[in-house]
Order: structure tokens, then C-alpha cells, then sequence
């Protein structure tokens, strides 16, 4: 039984896109934090509601995306599961519970 390179690269591709797009997502929740933090605000300092409406903004389009069939192909059914669940999972408050 030999060990094939080619078979498991896809995976890789994979695995190192949604770790790249949980980092972004994560990056992007805490700038999106610190950007929404200002003095005569209605919002709790801190609070996570901007990337939480934002995110089920983005998570919603590429649903009505998914659902037109626009990650039809086999090669972006990855590319569709790295950006809802990588990286709108990061951006959402799904994350911060871990933290």
C-alpha cells in the first residue's frame, strides 16, 4: 500500500482555507468590536451585536447564493462551507463563547 500525495491534497487545500478563514473571521469580530466602541453609544462597550447583524447578513446572502446554485460545482461546495462556517462562524458571537 503506497501513500499517494495526491489523493489527501485536496483535504489539505481544505483544512488550510477554513483555518485561514476562522483567523480572518476572528480578526475581523474584534475589529469590527473596537470599531463599534465609542462614547454616546446605545450598545454596550464590548458587545458583539454589529458582527452578529453583519454576519447573518453575509451568512444569508451566500444561502440565497447556495440556493441559485452557484456552488454547484464540486470544487466550491468547499469554498461554500469555508465562508459560512469558517469564517461567518468566527465572525459571529459562535466564537466568543470559546473565549
Amino acid at each position: 500500500m503506497a501513500f499517494n500525495i495526491g489523493s489527501i491534497w485536496p483535504q489539505v487545500i481544505f483544512h488550510l482555507s477554513y483555518v485561514s478563514a476562522t483567523i480572518l473571521g476572528n480578526y475581523a469580530r474584534e475589529g469590527t468590536t473596537v470599531l463599534a466602541t465609542y462614547k454616546p453609544s446605545y450598545v454596550e462597550p464590548g458587545s458583539v451585536i454589529w458582527s452578529n447583524l453583519t454576519s447573518c447578513i453575509v451568512m444569508g446572502m451566500l444561502q440565497e447564493l447556495n440556493a441559485a446554485k452557484w456552488f454547484a460545482p464540486d470544487d466550491l461546495k468547499s469554498l461554500f462551507t469555508v465562508l459560512t462556517t469558517g469564517f461567518c462562524g468566527a465572525y459571529s458571537s459562535y466564537s466568543t463563547l470559546m473565549l
